[in-house]
């Protein structure tokens, strides 16, 4: 296999409109009859959420792992390389296979269109490569992320999940999903399936008013993460920041339903899980030119807003390397992170490439109706923000706004992609 045919296969991917049919789930339900169902041959995990869904599912698999389980992740969006979404145990889904079954599920897609059915989208595609990946290496458990929403993700063909997790929400998406918290809520929420399991993250009330209503029509078992569960159970969090915390709760929650449900978890599996949990780009620290960089991929002003406070209580000076995109709230995102902007000394700021994101008079924009003081630098790259902000005296230097941003920065670091 070339690498060749992989860079081929992810042009034409990304050739392929991200939405597009308005048949809600009736296309994936198709597409994937034609292929033989085999999301119904899997136990799921199912995690929707507005923040949170990445490191709780990467916090669950990893206790399932720990237990002894062959278990695949499907997680979006990818921050190097499109294989981290679709992984079993440590390994990234190998090239041939995702070019492989792309193929296959590029063929089956072309008889639909030629029998006068909608074209599939970009995210039903890649879902379809996961579920097929995941039937074929006879994984044990799958923790399956949701893409946007849920009620119409095409994650949501999944018809009996061994439980539901719904992480924190806020607003995010407020085109697709809506634009008030229970209205974000009730999206969310089609993904609770009759009479199986639910679990919520630390919510506002309002939220959870409509996740128990939705459970109570479902027949669904509903409960909540239970505050203090992480600090009474003495648990280490490879995963730095406070909220993370908060997310392991939900998994702790989601780890008793579980064993409830006949899952073999044992109690060391719980601590080795959680204290061995790596996913980049959620306060990662890398050193890079001798430089301490912080990568948090704080994308919706929700998050941003945490990251902020979190800078506030530092005691050193740091600097800030931001990228938004024009889709998401930038305004919003900017403001959340300058909350702790009486230490931030300076803010290097960049477009993302490949991305339709901010351009530098985008940004001045926003600083003036911030009406923000911090000094400002535009650059056309990436890199070269990164080469100014490792030469600076600050530090560390937080990179934020985008996890397009932060997919582009371990690109520039030349990380590891496996």
């Amino acid at each position: 296999m070339t690498h060749s045919i992989m860079e081929e296969a992810v042009l034409w991917l990304e050739g392929v409109p991200l939405y597009g049919h308005k048949d809600g789930l009736n296309n994936m339900f198709r597409l994937m009859g034609r292929l033989g169902d085999p999301q119904d041959k899997l136990k799921v995990i199912h995690v929707a959420g507005t923040n949170g869904k990445g490191s709780c599912c990467a916090m669950l698999q990893r206790i399932l792992m720990e237990s002894g389980f062959k278990v695949g992740l499907y997680t979006s969006p990818h921050l190097v390389d499109y294989r981290e979404r679709i992984r079993v145990g440590d390994e990234l889904i190998d090239p041939a296979s995702f070019v492989r079954l792309l193929n296959r599920v590029r063929q089956t897609n072309n008889v639909l269109v030629k029998e006068g059915y909608p074209h599939a989208t970009f995210f039903e595609f890649v879902t379809a490569v996961a579920f097929l990946y995941f039937a074929e290496q006879k994984v044990d458990y799958v923790v399956l992320e949701v893409g946007v929403g849920g009620r119409l993700d095409a994650t949501n063909i999944v018809k009996a999940p061994i439980v539901s997790l719904i992480t924190s929400i806020s607003f995010d998406h407020v085109k697709t999903l809506g634009d008030t918290l229970p209205l974000i809520a009730a999206e969310k929420a089609g993904i609770i399936k009759q009479g199986r399991p639910v679990v919520s993250a630390a919510n506002p009330e309002e939220v959870r008013a409509v996740l128990r209503e939705k459970a109570a029509r479902m027949e669904a078992p509903y409960c909540e993460a239970e505050e203090g569960s992480f600090s009474k159970g003495g648990y280490e969090l490879a995963l730095a920041g406070d909220y993370q915390q908060e997310n392991a709760e939900a998994v702790l929650k989601v780890v008793h339903v579980l064993q409830d449900e006949g899952v073999a978890i044992p109690e060391e599996a719980v601590y080795n899980g959680l204290a061995r949990t790596v996913w980049p780009g959620r306060m990662q620290r890398i050193t890079w030119r001798n430089k301490e960089f912080i990568l948090e991929g704080a994308h919706n002003p929700d998050a941003a807003g945490i990251l902020g406070r979190w800078i506030h209580k530092q005691e050193k000076p740091c600097g800030l390397v931001f990228g938004a995109l024009r889709k998401k709230d930038a305004l919003g995102v900017l403001q959340g992170i300058m909350a702790g902007q009486e230490r931030i000394q300076k803010i290097y700021f960049t477009p993302i490439e490949g991305a339709d994101s901010l351009d530098a008079d985008e940004m001045n924009e926003l600083m003036e109706r911030l009406g923000l003081s911090v000094p400002w630098q535009p650059f056309a790259h990436a890199r070269e923000a990164l080469e100014a902000a490792a030469q600076s005296p600050d530090s560390p230097v937080i990179i934020a706004g985008s996890l397009y941003l932060i997919g582009e920065v371990l690109t520039c670091f030349h990380f590891p992609k496996n």
